[in-house]
């Protein structure tokens, strides 16, 4: 009899542990299960997200290119849209996502351009208006900020920063300065080729002065005396911009530099330019 109880007793606690055992493997397959859809559902999002930012990428690079000054406006319109959605209600960002999604139901209709990858943007978007492209890039920033906000796998991936919008600051200033250091070069050269005019008789010189100017209706050139350069002075009337046009002869070398200065050129301020790119 005592013998019976001891086998009646083992084959209980072996039969819980085999219990206990089969239900920790299923809970490991289901927790494993769990964590591979997690990692399913988080590359599904970096996924989206990097789509969502080519997307915005090639209507950015349209944007900026036409006007800097107006894309850097529409970006800082599109972080305070970002900010806002962080600190509303989960009612108001579900109604703004509704509202979002019934017009652009599906990713595909995020992509305006719809092209070859040969082709310009700038030509498969020639059709559409400026302000046209501004909404769309508004549109993808807010639905991108939205999933940030609302979705789990989405939470490390925000729509827009600080840093990146500082950044853009500074490459619109960049962007201005290519083009107004090209501007002063193109204006140098138009200046030299009139006095050149000049020595052949073709033209008149005015005088201001006591020094010889060169105006046109969208720019004046006049000399500007320095110590140890030869400048040239330009106004840019239509932008109403100042620049210096500066030449140093070295002993083996000649140094070009460009400025942006003051009504007097007694001020000069660094290009901080974009190098060999054409823009």
């Amino acid at each position: 009899m005592e013998w019976t109880w001891v086998w009646v007793v083992g084959l209980a606690l072996g039969g819980y542990a085999a219990w206990r055992w089969s239900t920790n493997v299923r809970a490991l397959r289901r927790d494993a299960q769990t964590a591979q859809d997690w990692r399913v559902e988080r590359a599904s999002a970096q996924d989206r997200a990097l789509a969502l930012a080519a997307l915005r990428r090639e209507l950015a690079n349209v944007l900026i290119r036409e006007d800097p000054d107006r894309f850097l406006r529409v970006a800082e319109r599109a972080r305070q849209t970002d900010l806002d959605i962080q600190k509303a209600d989960n009612a108001n960002r579900q109604a703004r996502r509704k509202v979002l999604t019934d017009r652009i139901p599906y990713y595909t209709d995020f992509d305006i351009v719809g092209t070859h990858d040969h082709v310009l943007y700038a030509d498969a978007l020639s059709w559409r208006s400026f302000e046209d492209i501004e909404q769309h890039y508004l549109a993808i920033v807010e639905f991108h900020a939205l999933q940030h906000a609302m979705e789990e796998h989405w939470k490390d991936l925000p729509a827009t920063s600080e840093r990146a919008l500082e950044h853009l600051r500074e490459y619109v200033r960049k962007i201005k300065d290519t083009r107004f250091k090209r501007r002063i070069i193109e204006a140098e050269k138009e200046y030299f080729a009139y006095r050149q005019g000049l020595d052949e008789g073709s033209g008149t010189t005015i005088l201001t002065r006591g020094r010889e100017r060169y105006e046109t209706r969208q720019l004046a050139v006049l000399p500007v005396p320095h110590v140890a350069e030869s400048r040239l002075g330009i106004h840019f009337k239509d932008t109403d911009e100042y620049g210096i046009f500066s030449v140093f002869y070295g002993d083996d070398k000649t140094f070009y530099s460009q400025y942006r200065s003051n009504a007097t050129f007694e001020k000069e301020t660094y290009l901080d330019t974009l190098g060999s790119v054409e823009i």
